[in-house]
């Protein structure tokens, strides 16, 4: 009987995942260690990206603690599928936790990275959270239009005018692009600031 080698095992992973069958990827996967073969990144990110596409953010964090054990590190990939998993379950904590260990295996956060996490913000704490986020990126080189509308009308909500004209002001002076709903959160404080 000749034996599957690594490639027939990750086209049907793949494809298991792929069809919807992650359950079944994951038994060919458990297959895959129990006989030794060398497993790779991308055979744990289709896992994990499937496992987020049918809700089940816990299998896809052991399968992320699975791959650290065994002394290899994340792709960027990986920690975007399961950060965005987090943030959907309103495990938001959990997702920055993830976020930091992000920044601290020296991966580049980008909008996939960081947009679930802004999504999410509407408590005051969340928000602060947000905002150390959105610094520690704006640092390295990385802020769009979009993540400033996300914090400015998440301050706006939360009652904070003073930051989200501060973030509009940002803005313009960036040169980002202001659409129409930016301007719009816009006129609201300035409205609210008694500054029209």
């Amino acid at each position: 009987m000749v034996e599957p080698d690594v490639m027939a095992y990750v086209t049907l992973i793949m494809g298991l995942c792929k069809g919807g069958e992650v359950e079944r990827g994951y038994e060919l996967f458990r297959e895959m260690k129990e006989k030794g073969i060398l497993i790779d990144r991308a055979i744990y990110r289709v896992l994990v990206d499937g496992f987020m596409g049918k809700g089940k953010v816990g299998k896809a964090c052991d399968l992320l603690k699975d791959l650290m054990d065994s002394g290899s590190r994340a792709d960027l990939g990986i920690y975007n599928y399961i950060i965005g998993g987090l943030c959907n379950v309103k495990h938001v904590y959990k997702a920055y936790k993830l976020f930091e260990v992000t920044v601290q295996d020296g991966l580049e956060p980008n909008f996939a990275t960081v947009n679930p996490m802004l999504f999410v913000v509407g408590k005051e704490e969340r928000i602060m959270m947000a905002l150390e986020v959105f610094e520690e990126i704006k640092g390295k080189g990385f802020s769009t239009a979009a993540i400033y509308k996300i914090l400015m009308g998440a301050f706006h909500k939360i009652g904070d005018v003073q930051k989200a004209l501060s973030l509009y002001g940002e803005m313009k002076d960036l040169n980002l692009e202001l659409d129409s709903s930016t301007y719009s959160i816009a006129i609201q404080c300035f409205v609210e600031n008694e500054d029209v």
